[in-house]
């Protein structure tokens, strides 16, 4: 989805207006050295252990109650978005998502409080309509 470039902006506004912070996995870290079958010169990056805690771990570091954990899937099932989710429900933060699907797992295991679902099976059409409902609700935060 095309809104990292527009995250720098947000996340200024967001910690200038609203004490909040953007998450992505650039700032989690998550390369190690591990040496790929038949290339050990090769780091493997992002093994899917680690990137699958990529969020749940900033929620860790910066989410307290009250806060609110916005996630967006196109499945609503991306198991790196459902930890995180998971981590925010114990953390009692107020969880919100954007999903397809339906919702998928994020809608049906009960990990938001709020979402806006798509209900569609078709990625393309998914996306794009998450990109609208990020566009508007991003002009809504901007003008609290």
């Amino acid at each position: 989805m095309p809104v990292s470039d527009e995250k720098i902006g947000l996340e200024y506004k967001l910690k200038r207006w609203l004490d909040g912070s953007c998450l992505h996995p650039d700032e989690a870290h998550f390369f190690c050295e591990a040496p790929r079958p038949n290339r050990a010169d090769d780091p493997v990056i992002a093994p899917t252990k680690i990137f699958d805690n990529v969020y749940a771990r900033q929620v860790i570091a910066f989410g307290k109650p009250g806060d609110v954990a916005f996630a967006i899937s196109t499945s609503g099932g991306s198991r790196n978005v459902l930890a995180a989710l998971e981590e925010a429900r114990r953390r009692k933060l107020v969880c919100f998502g954007l999903a397809g699907y339906g919702g998928g797992p994020m809608v049906t295991r009960g990990l938001v409080d709020h979402s806006i679902t798509i209900d569609f099976e078709y990625i393309p059409r998914i996306q794009e309509a998450q990109a609208s409902q990020y566009h508007i609700l991003r002009r809504l935060v901007e003008m609290v």
